[in-house]
């Protein structure tokens, strides 16, 4: 700029305060727009940092404070479990922690989904159907019904396992 406008830089670095920065990690000049967005948390730290050394960079410090984000609650956060940053793991977990239902509430919770949900197509499964004698007969019910809701029980196997995973198969396209 010094060039274009044929002065040194200190006698219109004056004017310029508070639309350019110079900023501490790059030691570029930037505009106001450029350096005041982006990551503002991460750039008042560094900016923080730099002002212990060059008081300079306290104008930074001020700017970067005054577009600091406000903190969001967790009921301010919305997150869709189709998200490309959500790994399928987490989305398994989150589904299985919503929907798992108790063995004694089974029989209730079918009942009140199809009461819900009169059309839907529900498999319950339970102790029996995961019997080694009955389990081919269950998953073969599952495969051919293509139930919205598959509602399976937890037990305890006879070797100390477990047995059944709550609701699995959820995709209610009711």
């Amino acid at each position: 700029m010094s060039v274009l406008l044929a002065r040194p830089t200190e006698d219109f670095l004056s004017d310029l305060k508070g639309r350019v920065f110079l900023n501490p990690q790059t030691n570029q000049w930037e505009t106001d727009d450029q350096y005041l967005s982006g990551n503002v948390r991460e750039k008042l730290a560094v900016a923080d940092a730099a002002a212990v050394n060059d008081s300079a960079f306290a104008v930074n410090v001020e700017a970067l404070k005054s577009v600091q984000p406000a903190d969001l609650n967790a009921t301010e956060i919305d997150v869709r479990l189709a998200a490309s940053w959500l790994t399928q793991e987490d989305v398994q977990r989150f589904v299985h922690e919503l929907l798992t239902v108790p063995n004694h509430m089974l029989g209730q919770f079918s009942t009140e989904l199809l009461t819900l949900y009169p059309g839907a197509n529900i498999l319950v499964a339970g102790k029996e159907d995961f019997a080694v004698a009955n389990r081919k007969h269950a998953f073969r019910r599952a495969g051919l019904l293509s139930p919205v809701a598959i509602a399976a029980c937890f037990f305890v196997g006879h070797e100390g396992h477990r047995v059944g995973h709550g609701i699995q198969n959820v995709t209610f396209r009711i």
